[in-house]
């Protein structure tokens, strides 16, 4: 499902015009790091990085213009240059833990660079039955949802809410994955 995922990603989103302040992308909690290493193979000029968690990032093989970095995103980030991406991770979380990880990624980046969170988005209009799989994958991952509404995917409300809050500002999305939040 990533690797579909990831594949729709890297074709319809055009990562050399959004890195031009910086030619610098990083992906936060990148797992394996397959997308940030799709976006470097097509862009040539971009150099990236990804955070995880230390025991992630001790088993990611060596790639050019690609340094990974150990990190807790929980607690805090080392100084992000160009724009960030997160992928899948958010529904992971509850509204504050999902909070917490945002506004840590808002006090390391530079004013002014984006950041794009690849998540489903539940449409309350038109059901999605991908979603109601995905929720209940969740649940037998992670538990039951808590009081915040999370793990779980969440309406463009819901997001719009948990960015702002972080100190983000929702300025474009896709009902399909992509959120694009400028930071304030």
């Amino acid at each position: 499902m990533s690797r579909a995922e990831i594949h729709d990603i890297l074709e319809h989103m055009d990562f050399a015009s959004s890195s031009h302040t910086t030619n610098h992308i990083t992906e936060v909690a990148g797992g394996n790091g397959t997308l940030i290493r799709g976006i470097l193979d097509r862009n040539p000029t971009i150099q990236g990085q990804l955070y995880d968690f230390p025991d992630v990032v001790k088993r990611i093989a060596p790639v050019d213009r690609l340094t990974s970095v150990g990190v807790n995103m929980h607690e805090s980030l080392p100084s992000i240059s160009g724009d960030v991406i997160v992928k899948r991770i958010l529904h992971s979380y509850s509204d504050e833990a999902a909070g917490n990880i945002l506004s840590n990624i808002r006090r390391s980046m530079i004013r002014g660079n984006k950041l794009y969170v690849f998540e489903l988005i539940e449409d309350t209009q038109v059901p999605n039955p991908y979603i109601g799989i995905k929720n209940l994958q969740m649940i037998l991952v992670h538990g039951a949802p808590g009081i915040s509404g999370g793990p779980g995917e969440r309406t463009e409300q819901e997001f719009a809410n948990l960015l702002n809050a972080s100190g983000f500002a929702l300025t474009k999305y896709s009902i399909c994955h992509l959120l694009i939040c400028d930071r304030g």
